[in-house]
């Protein structure tokens, strides 16, 4: 046996006590998931189904992400028939219980942690103890666990309720305790919401004031009416610095509905077969999670807001608050995923990937396979053929020269090289009115041919891109959440009933077309958006309003008016031109070039250069003065709504025409259409949808190419 000399032994010595050091110092994540879906004392319609499936979901997500099992503490019911087997030994989510694992926590968390707090389930408002500024609604917001009672005038309080005040209080302990303490709230806080229809599977996470016993007279809102659409949140935020005095770690709180707001649970995702009800903030911020690595909090708030917009979903909206700007989990790694291990089938006729549709993967999304992560050898290609959640199944195809794959290398992997979304669109027929739906009934029929990526649901289906109504001898077009607004601002478009079935199938057809074309370059802008990865082109916008400019806010959406201002400052900071496209979507569905305005302008941006574009906020439209020879706004009270700002950034190739996408414009759906409203030249109606825009042309190849590569970012604010 050699001998260890006491030189060796002392290297070997201090060597071990430094990795013990490290090791004593490396960062630990910690979780803690509570899902509620059954109440002992609410009412049967009271109860939820997401709850449960929301933290199942988000302990997927975080493993993924690296966090140890043993690190993640899930409380939910453990009384339901589709518990996961992973939540079998979940302890029930009671007042008690929840705040014994927020004690174990703040022992556990030394700080270098890293803390993920998630609570899904229902939420609501009670009487406030605390007259200061921090609830100048004279409400506590609450959230409500398992045991949860009714109203007590001796304690002033929600039996068992837990009270945002109370929440502040342990995580300004573990603030003082961690690093970093991310907490999300899947729950509303209050409001209503009118809706037109009635959505089966859709259910809202709140629990009325009466409902929990408060009386009438404690009910009283003392709130400046200023506060209606939650702008002075942080005033009320569970995080308030000016309450919590000594905290050293840093935090970010993640809301899903604004005080005066719903949230909503539903079957998700859409088009799969085997849904579940999630949460819809909680399903969408597992989707950013899953698919980027290196995403700010602040563009992750960014991406969630722009999913809820492609969705048409204006309620709620989601609030994000703290220090935003540190990327998510403190992760250092800068990638976004699009390199996944193969698995072959043991026959190799069918492959697998870890990853689906959370990861913005679809059917018919194909991948180029390599021998190793080292090799750029191609060795042929793969197509999905079914995407679930977390995985996908994929088949060989010929493509390009190469014949189908029959096996695959141990180490092979597949990497996404033409992403694939899903361009339906899902009109719910609408609800039997008597002779006006029998009526109707042929022609949506006939719509089907002319517009063969109509998908027709139920009335009262879950998911819709538009639900129709008859109501006024009118038919309406309302949005997803059924919302009807029949006067004033934002009214809901409407097509008059009193028309011949050839006239009606017309200004159908017209209407789905030009709603099928905003939706889909909207959903296929945030899909293609690529948060936190280097892009050719750096954005930052500049608000100026009443003379006061300040940056655009990725985590709200803004609000602007007539005469506002927006400056786009552009900067190419990669070492070759960029061709530019940018594209206005207003709530009338228009979609409005803003660059190139003329065809004689290039949208070419020179590598390293810099440009900017001031752009003057028209709320209603845009007239020439000829007179004075300028641009004039004639304002209008009905055209208010969201808008989108669209960027489309393809690298330039050498001796090849500039990429120009200005021709996906298309005029606004008016808010009551008429036969004689339509016009003959419809240019890029033609266009329904994003693959069919380069059907039939000799470009048709370059132009999907050219999108397939595109850099797309999207900016939205709201019209008023």
């Amino acid at each position: 046996m050699p001998t260890i000399t006491y030189r060796y032994f002392r290297y070997w010595w201090l060597s071990s006590l430094l990795w013990l050091l490290m090791l004593s110092n490396a960062i630990a994540n910690y979780a803690l998931l509570v899902g509620v879906s059954h109440y002992d004392n609410l009412k049967p319609e009271q109860q939820l189904i997401g709850p449960v499936n929301d933290v199942h979901l988000m302990r997927q997500v975080l493993l993924a992400k690296g966090f140890a099992d043993a690190r993640i503490q899930v409380l939910t019911n453990t009384n339901e028939a589709r518990l996961p087997a992973d939540l079998s030994n979940a302890l029930s989510p009671t007042r008690n219980n929840i705040f014994k694992a927020l004690d174990e926590l703040i022992k556990k968390v030394t700080p270098p942690d890293f803390v993920y707090l998630h609570f899904s389930g229902h939420g609501s408002q009670q009487p406030s103890h605390n007259k200061s500024i921090t609830e100048p609604d004279g409400l506590d917001e609450i959230f409500l666990p398992s045991d949860v009672g009714r109203w007590e005038d001796s304690i002033g309080q929600v039996r068992n309720a837990i009270v945002d005040d109370e929440i502040q209080d342990k995580l300004t302990a573990l603030r003082n305790r961690a690093k970093f303490v991310w907490i999300v709230f899947d729950s509303c806080h209050s409001g209503t919401m009118t809706r037109a229809i009635t959505v089966t599977g859709v259910q809202t996470r709140r629990v009325e004031m009466d409902d929990l016993g408060i009386p009438k007279t404690k009910q009283l809102v003392r709130s400046n009416p200023s506060l209606i659409r939650g702008v002075s949140r942080r005033q009320e935020s569970l995080l308030d610095e000016s309450a919590a005095k000594l905290e050293k770690g840093h935090w970010v709180a993640f809301y899903a509905a604004q005080t005066t707001e719903t949230t909503p649970e539903m079957l998700l995702p859409v088009n799969y077969a085997q849904q579940r009800h999630y949460g819809l903030f909680t399903y969408t911020l597992a989707e950013v999670l899953s698919r980027y690595d290196n995403a700010t909090y602040r563009e992750a708030a960014q991406w969630i807001l722009n999913r809820y917009k492609a969705q048409e979903l204006d309620k709620p909206t989601p609030l994000f608050e703290g220090h935003l700007d540190t990327v998510i989990f403190d992760s250092t790694t800068a990638k976004i995923s699009s390199k996944w291990p193969l698995i072959a089938s043991p026959n190799g006729d069918k492959f697998k990937i870890k990853a689906g549709q959370l990861y913005q993967l679809y059917e018919g999304s194909r991948f180029a396979v390599y021998p190793n992560l080292m090799s750029t050898r191609i060795l042929g290609y793969l197509e999905i053929t079914q995407a679930k959640p977390f995985e996908s199944i994929l088949q060989s195809i010929p493509y390009a020269g190469k014949a189908r794959l029959t096996q695959v290398p141990s180490a092979a992997f597949a990497e996404l090289i033409a992403p694939r979304f899903n361009f339906t669109l899902q009109v719910a027929l609408p609800p039997d009115r008597g002779s006006f739906a029998d009526k109707l009934t042929p022609i949506l029929t006939t719509l089907s041919a002319d517009i063969p990526q109509i998908k027709w649901v139920k009335t009262d289906s879950a998911i819709a891109d538009v639900r129709l109504a008859i109501q006024n001898n009118k038919l309406w077009l309302l949005p997803p959440n059924g919302e009807l607004i029949i006067t004033g601002s934002g009214r809901t478009p409407a097509i008059r009933l009193d028309k011949t079935d050839r006239q009606l199938r017309e200004v159908l057809s017209d209407s789905f077309k030009r709603i099928a074309h905003a939706h889909n370059l909207l959903r296929l802008a945030i899909g293609m958006t690529r948060l936190g990865q280097q892009s050719p082109i750096q954005i930052s916008l500049q608000i100026t309003q009443a003379g006061k400019s300040y940056p655009f806010p990725r985590e709200r959406i803004p609000i602007l008016q007539t005469d506002d201002e927006v400056k786009v400052k552009l900067e190419n900071v990669s070492n070759q031109a960029v061709d530019l496209t940018l594209l206005d979507i207003d709530s009338q569905y228009r979609i409005e070039p803003i660059f190139p305005t003329l065809e004689e302008t290039s949208n070419r941006i020179e590598a390293k250069k810099l440009i900017e574009l001031p752009l003057s906020i028209c709320v209603g439209d845009v007239h020439k003065d000829e007179f004075e020879n300028r641009l004039i706004c004639l304002p209008d009270p009905e055209k208010t709504g969201l808008s989108h700002l669209v960027f489309i950034a393809v690298q330039a190739q050498p001796n090849t025409m500039n990429a120009n996408f200005t021709f996906l414009a298309q005029q606004a759906l008016p808010p009551e259409r008429d036969v004689s409203q339509l016009t003959a030249d419809q240019k890029a109606l033609d266009a329904l949808f994003v693959d069919a825009v380069f059907t039939g042309e000799q470009r048709a190849v370059i132009r999907r190419q050219q999108l397939q590569q595109a850099d797309m970012q999207v900016f939205s604010w709201e019209m008023n």
